[in-house]
């Protein structure tokens, strides 16, 4: 059995509202996974991503701008939400097209500011 969840469920065994016996049977292999805005290797993953969904098939890349707003992106959805944006922006672009910034839905056209971590990491 595979369980996922983003709550505190240590916590919510010390707090009562949720059953410790199914907390240590469910406990059994634990794996935490960071949120995906904290990946180092993100702008990677992402262009992993666009290939596997078929982008190099018809010849749609990313420009280097597009590709840095989706690596600052907050991503409360994590990978799905990722997923889910790049399905939509392959389905709309035409076959040969550098997608820019630009292309994407207004939401998520402004980014954050790149964080110190974010430099660092990409500077090795």
């Amino acid at each position: 059995m595979i369980c996922a969840t983003h709550r505190n469920l240590a916590q919510r065994v010390a707090d009562g509202e949720f059953r410790e016996d199914l907390f240590y049977r469910l406990r059994e292999f634990a794996l935490a996974i960071p949120p995906l805005r904290g990946w180092p290797a993100l702008p990677a993953f992402i262009q992993r991503l666009w290939q596997a969904l078929g982008a190099g098939q018809r010849q749609v890349q990313l420009s280097p701008d597009l590709l840095d707003n989706l690596a600052r992106q907050p991503w409360p959805g994590n990978v799905r939400q990722l997923q889910s944006l790049m399905k939509v922006l392959l389905a709309l672009a035409d076959d040969g097209t550098r997608l820019e910034v630009d292309d994407l839905p207004a939401e998520y056209r402004a980014a954050p500011a790149p964080t110190a971590p974010r430099r660092a990491a990409a500077a090795r």
